[in-house]
């Protein structure tokens, strides 16, 4: 009789996950076929130095799993925790995890570092998780547990599910370096990047409807969505968790495309910071070329659906420069309040828009009023909204005090932020204070009233200290999760509060 599903996994991830030493050979990276869509590198050996996991922890870990196993298998696992060079398998060398182009589903492959190695604790812990024997195939061996069929050779182990049809596993294990991703530009760069984790994947494994809905939202409705990548890397690092992405893509056309959109963008010129106050919860600001971006926009139909041309290059054409947007504060009632700011050479946008209105679909509840001269509120059931121009800068608000007095600077400011050295020299940038937002009476009265759970959940979020995503204008966008402990690597913080939770 078979040991419980927990005992299994327990087993199989000893087996799959904790493995050491390396060699020199990247023979094992020519079982990821060449159309993979998807491929994520893990790296172990990184993990496993970060996360601070002591001896002791270990050994908790051990005695946790020592009345689900059988003698023999508790103690090939005991070593392998202990050492993980007792699995076979390499740690120093990245696990992939690959999908889509002909795979049936996904697939992970390791690196086999000792065969005689992961031979003998195989054959000790495999009857824990399969009734299947290890069989010869034409070159490499397998074993099977449930749906997944395992193949393994001198340089690779291959997990897989593919019910029982061999042939692809036989593809896979066989294929040469020239058949494989080793080729690929868009894999090259992933494992050139920096980082715990990285990773690429590209658009076209998605559904048809998603991929025409990309095509057209991106302007490359005649580009083959498998010719464009995203590529990044997940780092943890002291007191952050980075992520970093990028998009990158050997068309010509898309290429072309996305010099023009980084030509749309400057770098920021901070116009606004001391508008907001340094309490301001969330803070998104940007520098663009209102005229650049109108031209990129005139080449999608449902853009030029909505503003006539004329109307669309004057509302469009007169930003130049930074445009800034915060949520300042929540009022008793739970409305947002905001203040919006942008760079312009006068308020002929707004008169524009105002001359435009009966084409903005206005609901029965909805109007544009003039107020004055470069004055304007829209009224809605829920709230309104003023918006003006003045002093070379175009402003928008729910905030009243805001309307009667817009561009005042505040005492305490953004200026004085933490994140604020962070904007100098980009493009574009955004910030969640999760600091902030945790010091609203809305949200500590939730706190003091909504018991255990919620009280769980506020500690958790105390350990950030903010979120930010930044751009420099070149494909590239990086965001970053700082934590209120800036000296302490972030993936041991986690593995803590894990620890504390679970009682482990």
């Amino acid at each position: 009789m078979k040991k419980s599903v927990i005992s299994q996994l327990f087993a199989l991830a000893a087996m799959a996950t904790f493995m050491a030493s390396c060699t020199k050979t990247p023979e094992y990276i020519n079982v990821i076929p060449a159309d993979a869509s998807a491929v994520v590198g893990i790296h172990i050996q990184s993990l496993i130095d970060k996360s601070g996991v002591s001896d002791d922890d270990k050994q908790k870990l051990i005695d946790a799993m020592k009345s689900g196993l059988n003698p023999a298998t508790f103690q090939q696992v005991e070593k392998i925790l202990k050492d993980g060079s007792e699995s076979g398998l390499s740690v120093k060398d990245p696990v992939y995890f690959f999908a889509g182009g002909r795979l049936p589903s996904a697939a992970v492959v390791m690196k086999m570092d000792d065969m005689d190695k992961f031979g003998k604790a195989l054959e000790v812990m495999l009857p824990e998780v399969s009734d299947y024997p290890v069989t010869e195939a034409d070159g490499y061996r397998l074993f099977r547990i449930g749906e997944s069929v395992c193949a393994f050779n001198e340089s690779a182990l291959l997990i897989i599910a593919v019910n029982h049809d061999d042939s692809i596993v036989s593809g896979l294990m066989k294929q040469s370096g020239d058949e494989s991703i080793a080729g690929s530009a868009y894999f090259r760069n992933m494992s050139g990047k920096k980082g715990d984790i990285t990773f690429f994947f590209t658009p076209d494994a998605l559904p048809d409807m998603y991929k025409r809905r990309m095509s057209a939202m991106s302007g490359l409705e005649h580009v083959n969505l498998g010719d464009i990548a995203i590529i990044g890397s997940l780092g943890f690092e002291k007191g952050k968790i980075a992520l970093q992405v990028e998009t990158a893509s050997e068309n010509k056309e898309a290429g072309e495309l996305f010099k023009k959109q980084n030509e749309l963008y400057g770098k920021l010129n901070n116009t606004f910071l001391a508008r907001f106050p340094a309490s301001t919860l969330a803070y998104s600001s940007l520098n663009v070329d209102g005229e650049k971006l109108y031209g990129m926009l005139q080449e999608y139909k449902d853009f030029r659906e909505i503003l006539s041309p004329d109307k669309a290059k004057e509302i469009f054409g007169a930003f130049k420069g930074d445009i800034s947007v915060g949520l300042t504060r929540v009022t008793s009632d739970y409305l947002p309040i905001f203040a919006a700011y942008a760079e312009a050479a006068s308020g002929a946008a707004l008169s524009a828009l105002y001359e435009s209105k009966a084409g903005l679909g206005l609901g029965r509840w909805e109007e544009i009023v003039r107020l004055g001269e470069d004055q304007y509120v829209y009224k809605s059931f829920l709230t309104n909204i003023y918006f003006g121009y003045k002093d070379n800068y175009i402003y928008a608000t729910n905030d009243k005090s805001i309307r009667e007095n817009p561009g005042k600077e505040e005492d305490k400011s953004l200026k004085d932020a933490i994140y604020a050295p962070n904007i100098n020299g980009k493009s574009q940038y955004a910030a969640i204070d999760i600091k902030a937002i945790l010091n609203l009476p809305v949200v500590k009265m939730l706190a003091a009233f909504g018991g255990r759970e919620v009280a769980a959940y506020m500690k958790i979020a105390s350990k950030l200290s903010y979120i930010e995503v930044t751009g420099e204008g070149n494909n590239r966008a990086n965001i970053n999760i700082r934590l209120a402990d800036e000296e302490t690597h972030s993936l041991k913080q986690i593995v803590d509060l894990v620890k504390q939770y679970t009682g482990l």
